[in-house]
């Protein structure tokens, strides 16, 4: 359905039809080719229709921009957490973390049982 041009300046409607969908194709694939600044004409203002047409447009650019940034970021957050946590465990290996770890939790199990034996010997007696 094709909608009548509105005339700014006269606030009035035209009544020339608003540009069907394949001729705004038609439009768009020409402006997006590449040209000359001797082979461009000056058109005029643009409608109403035209400007929403554009924003339209511009909207749908803004959200797959978005959308491409947003999974890009997610991307780059899942790998960073990867390598991140590949580096601590390589770190834990050079510095010798784990058996520290180990002796802590040795030193904590003995001293467990050796509560455990003196609590025992003092109910025993």
């Amino acid at each position: 359905m094709q909608r009548p041009l509105h005339d700014a300046k006269r606030g009035t409607g035209s009544d020339q039809q608003a540009p069907s969908t394949s001729e705004l194709r038609g439009r768009s694939e020409s402006s997006t080719s590449t040209t000359t600044k001797s082979s461009q004409t000056y058109q005029g203002p643009l409608t109403a229709y035209d400007l929403e047409m554009v924003r339209a447009r511009i909207r749908e650019w803004t959200e797959e921009a978005t959308i491409t940034l947003r999974n890009r970021a997610d991307d780059f957050t899942a790998k960073s957490k990867t390598t991140l946590s590949q580096l601590g465990i390589q770190l834990n290996k050079v510095t010798g973390y784990e058996e520290i770890e180990a002796l802590k939790k040795s030193v904590v199990d003995q001293g467990v049982h050796h509560l455990f034996l003196s609590v025992f010997e003092s109910f025993t007696e």
